[in-house]
């Protein structure tokens, strides 16, 4: 009996400490990620998580691949972690990352002349870039929204980018910033003036999957962030300085067949030559001098253009971020436009399919409100909007969206919910909320709301199917004697 139960005491001890190895994903990102002619994988981002996982005693197995196979790995749950993953908030929506970045990046354009020399320039151009990689959709992006347009072709690397310019597949390559040394080594190419899609390089994973990895790594990020001496900045900096590039002066090729004529001269006329080898030699020394005082002085002004360059990304980045604020966003009420509200939903419905849970669109339109804006001004109409938003958003719940389509149109979306009939109850807690008074510059005004309900899957899988529908019941509402909700009907 007692041999039995130590025999179960360690069964079950060994369940418990076993551990699944952490499939991490990784695709060439120099200096992030680097494969060696051994076929294994090192790099900065690798060396730095190899490190947190030998302190965590996790087990390590890399996959790799191109970024978006590695995507789809993720997805069909092949791969735990992705390293090197750029940070936004559109991916922050559909993945979970760690909250310390490792490293920060940008992008620059090389083409095969200096013709490139503004982003306008990239009118009507073939750019190569990583297929679904964040440069490439960020420069995409870009350029549509500076009404650019130009031809953008997804390969599996950086390098395929670079060799599809320079096999003329493509005009201009776009790479990475930590890459420009090795590029200007390795391909007949000329860097442009363009930069771009600054980003923030973390850690990846499925949502909900790996919070506790994602948290033990941020835990050791930053106690060796914390510190300037630790492996973090160690090796950051070999993987940086690695392999200088070597620029030999203009002058050295002219005075190296100087010499090597002198030499050959020397059994001829060692005294004549001896004099003149004496006065090279000085020239030589002055000219070396003068190029100490050159380096010195360039040294000086890149120094001072690195640091203008950082405040200027800075500033980009800030008046890039209220531009996609501003584009998404309506003006008066600050809620979400159509465009914006469309790109949530669709996220959402690619959510609730995976997990196979009912989500609900309703479709408002004030009743009363043209009155309003005839009777008392346009003025007065503006508040009234502001106040109706701020109404609505007091009967929903955090996780709910509201958005604005225009004019007196409101859309919801209702997120989580057990059951469709639920739609109904926030219905009507929003007529009875839309139905008190307001009193605005000392004018009283009573509105009512028409609202028309899809629900999905019921009536529809896809964004314009839900909107169109509960667009329709929302009319049905009105005509029905408006201030009340009505939910499609097949």
């Amino acid at each position: 009996m007692n041999r039995l139960f130590g025999l179960l005491l360690l069964m079950l001890s060994l369940d418990c400490t076993a551990q699944a190895p952490l499939r991490v994903g990784v695709y060439p990102t120099d200096p992030g990620v680097v494969l060696t002619e051994q076929g294994g994988v090192t790099g900065h981002y690798v060396e730095v998580l190899n490190v947190i996982a030998e302190r965590e005693q996790w087990q390590l197995v890399f996959v790799h691949a191109p970024w978006s196979a590695l995507l789809d790995k993720l997805e069909a749950d092949e791969v735990d972690l992705i390293v090197g993953a750029a940070y936004t908030p559109a991916r922050a929506q559909l993945y979970d990352f760690n909250q310390e970045t490792i490293f920060s990046n940008w992008a620059q354009l090389f083409a095969r002349d200096n013709q490139i020399q503004s982003i306008l320039d990239l009118s009507g151009s073939r750019i190569a870039g990583e297929d679904l990689g964040f440069y490439t959709l960020e420069l995409a992006k870009r350029l549509k929204r500076f009404g650019i347009r130009a031809d953008v072709i997804g390969v599996d690397s950086f390098d395929d980018a670079l060799l599809s310019v320079v096999e003329n597949r493509a005009d201009v390559a776009i790479v990475p910033r930590s890459a420009v040394n090795k590029v200007a080594q390795q391909y007949p190419l000329q860097l442009t003036p363009v930069i771009c899609c600054p980003s923030e390089v973390r850690y990846l994973a499925s949502k909900g999957e790996q919070g506790g990895v994602l948290a033990r790594i941020d835990h050791h990020l930053r106690q060796m962030k914390a510190n300037n001496q630790s492996f973090f900045y160690q090796s950051l900096q070999r993987w940086m300085q690695r392999e200088p590039r070597l620029l030999l002066p203009q002058w050295l090729l002219p005075t190296l067949l100087v010499l090597l004529a002198m030499a050959l001269l020397l059994g001829a006329g060692v005294l004549v030559l001896r004099s003149q080898v004496n006065k090279r030699t000085d020239q030589l020394q002055r000219a070396c001098a003068d190029m100490e005082n050159r380096v010195r002085l360039r040294t000086i002004e890149l120094s001072d253009t690195n640091d203008a360059l950082h405040r200027e990304v800075a500033q980009h980045q800030a008046a890039q971020q209220q531009l996609r604020h501003l584009a998404q966003h309506d003006a008066l009420t600050g809620l979400p436009n159509r465009r914006h509200f469309s790109n949530l939903l669709e996220q959402e419905l690619k959510r609730v399919h995976r997990s196979v849970r009912p989500l609900v669109v309703m479709f408002l339109g004030l009743d009363g409100f043209k009155q309003v804006n005839d009777n008392f001004g346009h003025d007065v109409g503006d508040r009234v909007l502001v106040e109706c938003s701020a109404r609505l958003k007091l009967c929903l719940r955090e996780i709910d969206q509201l958005a604005r389509l225009g004019g007196d149109e409101f859309v919801v979306m209702l997120t989580e919910v057990g059951d469709p009939r639920d739609g109904a109850v926030v219905a009507q807690k929003i007529i009875s909320a839309m139905a008190k008074p307001m009193l605005l510059k000392g004018h009283s005004c009573q509105l009512g709301v028409s609202i028309g309900v899809s629900h999905y899957p019921a009536h529809g899988y896809e964004v314009d199917q839900l909107l169109s529908k509960a667009d329709q019941a929302m009319y049905r509402a009105k005509q029905a004697g408006k201030n009340r909700y009505v939910e499609f009907d097949h």
